[in-house]
């Protein structure tokens, strides 16, 4: 899971780099290690014909990288490039939540995304005349009255702003869900 969600971020938080003919083992990477390893420090490796991905370190020697996976062994002398990570406790924690979270409910129908398209009219602009911008995925709460209540993280992804007649104006939000939403009676 963790591979995958690097690749969504497009952040592997890379803090070194090594490429040589690596051979790869069932248990994880042999070779001559120029960069430093340590347990537990994930590494991703590029350039392998069906091995790529991040992997956790459990083993370190000086010719050899024990991994916390079953790898396909390869030998083929094709230059394989490992990056060292540095992945922050936070960014770790995210993904158990992610891992949790879809094996928990493999299977299950339910809500895993939500889209909000919004249609409103405004007559006047703030007391300072300012606008705002909104950081990515907010904590956000849609209220259907009566109905439901959806809350969770959320992305606004189109703001549409246009002038009208007499100085009115009028503005379409549209957001996209970024994680869990929970849903309850409003």
């Amino acid at each position: 899971m963790i591979s995958q969600v690097m690749a969504y971020c497009k952040q592997h938080f890379d803090r070194s780099r090594e490429a040589q003919a690596f051979e790869v083992v069932a248990d994880g990477i042999t070779g001559t290690f120029i960069e430093t390893y340590v347990v537990g420090q994930y590494i991703w490796m590029v350039g392998s014909f069906i091995n790529d991905g991040v992997y956790k370190i459990s083993g370190v020697t000086t010719s050899k990288l024990t991994l916390d996976a079953t790898l396909t062994a390869e030998d083929t002398g094709e230059i394989i490039t490992l990056y060292g990570l540095s992945v922050p406790k936070a960014f770790l924690d995210i993904v158990t939540d992610i891992d949790s979270w879809v094996s928990g409910n493999s299977g299950k129908e339910g809500l895993a995304s939500e889209s909000i398209d919004g249609y409103s009219v405004s007559f006047g602009t703030g007391a300072d005349g300012s606008t705002s911008n909104t950081p990515e995925f907010e904590d956000y709460e849609f209220v259907i009255p009566d109905f439901f209540k959806f809350t969770g993280k959320f992305q606004i992804t189109s703001l549409e702003y246009a002038g009208e007649y007499n100085g009115e104006a009028t503005y379409s939000v549209s957001f996209e869900s970024a994680g869990i939403i929970v849903v309850s009676a409003s």
